[in-house]
């Protein structure tokens, strides 16, 4: 009997923290920030624009498992290319139903 109850426990606890841990997927906000960093890394790219280079440039190879063709030094990758927005923007083409915002979080993640 003792057995089946901690069974039991360790099932609900499993259940809570999938539950607790489950991210909600704000697909409209997700799309628009996915967006906006390619916008912005367009404008860096042509028109000098400063932003936060560095963070998008590592967020957007985490989403997209695509690496950027920038250089890397001390600080990260800092001069993403036109050739990896290309690459970018095809993935977003094809997977931009899955791309969500996390509000809790303030970031993007995939929707599995």
């Amino acid at each position: 009997m003792k057995f089946s109850k901690i069974i039991q426990i360790v099932i609900l606890l499993i259940f809570h923290l999938q539950f607790c841990n489950a991210q909600t997927c704000n697909l409209k906000k997700g799309q628009e920030e996915f967006t906006k960093r390619i916008i912005d890394i367009k404008d860096y790219i042509e028109k000098e624009k400063a932003i936060d280079v560095i963070n998008y440039v590592n967020e957007l190879e985490k989403l997209t498992n695509i690496k950027s063709e920038s250089d890397i030094n001390y600080f990260g990758k800092m001069n993403p290319t036109k050739n990896d927005l290309i690459k970018w923007n095809e993935w977003y083409e094809n997977k931009k139903e899955i791309v969500c915002w996390d509000d809790t979080n303030n970031r993007l993640f995939i929707k599995l």
